[in-house]
């Protein structure tokens, strides 16, 4: 998620996770937790009590390698394992097994044998794997996301966004989402043999985005400086998910023990999920100054748009003794 811990534990960057020299990780990991704005106010993430763990998997410059995937997912699969045969003794708190979670925001052409079989052993040993379905629309999804045991991550947006100003704080999106939600041309399109889930918010999310010490505007910024920036990716719809599970295993654990499995999870988010029947939206678009129609097929939606309040309603459906 960031670019904190070298996953071969040689070196501790002096770039803290909090503010990475690459800005991606402090982004998507704002969305889970909450960042602050100008030290001003607080803007809470999907599950501001998880615990992150930083796991540097890719250089600062955004790009890596397979193997390094790999071992990062290792490192979390053996650091779980080492939490659940110890009882709860390895993380805080203690006294309880703590579930985790590896939250995705990166994809490639390709899933490496090194990488199928540690997202498998991770799986296997009971951690939680979401993962992006990439930003390369027709031609189809990225990998890890696209291997059908990860849950995979799309990117949708808001047919109000730009709406007014200051929209992101002060718009309220309708509850009924018909024909409010639109599949961003960027989204990796499902082709056969591979496996999109769910989509979530991943169009002009807004957050932190401070690299090199100072600010460092993405390209359409046209190099206006600033401390929070609109991105838009399945990076950023991905830790929507992983807040959103983060939530669903927050409430798993009010017995003492975890009853969900990758399986399981995936199985109450897709089954949650609302379901996208339209195929086009007319959206304002900032880069061109005017709306545009933004058209899809049935491969860009997976089984719907994540839907946090229902998929709690599920989860106590099926586990009713949760129930407070």
């Amino acid at each position: 998620m960031a670019t904190a811990y070298q996953v071969t534990g040689e070196v501790l960057n002096k770039n803290a996770w909090e503010a990475d020299t690459n800005g991606h990780g402090m982004h998507v990991t704002s969305t889970i937790i909450r960042f602050k704005v100008y030290n001003l106010y607080t803007v809470d993430g999907v599950a501001p009590g998880a615990r992150i763990i930083p796991v540097k998997v890719l250089s600062n410059a955004g790009w890596g390698f397979s193997t390094d995937v790999a071992a990062g997912i290792m490192y979390i699969a053996r650091l779980y394992k080492a939490e659940e045969e110890s009882g709860g003794n390895v993380l805080p708190p203690t006294g309880v097994v703590n579930p985790m979670i590896i939250s995705m925001s990166l994809g490639g052409p390709g899933l490496s044998l090194l990488e199928k079989r540690a997202i498998d052993y991770a799986i296997s040993v009971g951690v939680f794997i979401v993962a992006a379905a990439g930003n390369e629309g027709e031609q189809g999804m990225s990998y890890p996301g696209a291997y059908p045991p990860v849950i995979s991550v799309g990117a949708a947006g808001w047919v109000g966004e730009w709406s007014t100003n200051g929209w992101w704080r002060t718009a309220d999106v309708p509850e009924d989402l018909y024909g409010q939600t639109y599949v961003t041309t960027f989204s990796s399109r499902a082709l056969p043999g591979q496996d999109l889930d769910v989509l979530a918010p991943g169009s002009w999310v807004v957050g932190p985005y401070t690299p090199y010490g100072a600010a460092h505007p993405p390209y359409w910024a046209q190099g206006v400086p600033g401390q929070y920036y609109y991105l838009g990716g399945t990076s950023m719809a991905t830790p929507h998910v992983s807040g959103a599970l983060a939530i669903l295993l927050q409430l798993d654990m009010m017995d003492g023990k975890i009853d969900l499995n990758q399986t399981l999870a995936e199985e109450i988010l897709e089954g949650s999920a609302y379901k996208i029947t339209w195929n086009s939206a007319k959206v304002y678009d900032p880069t061109q100054g005017k709306v545009v129609e933004v058209m899809w097929s049935n491969n860009a939606v997976g089984n719907g748009l994540l839907q946090i309040d229902k998929a709690i309603e599920l989860f106590l459906t099926l586990f009713p003794s949760h129930k407070q």
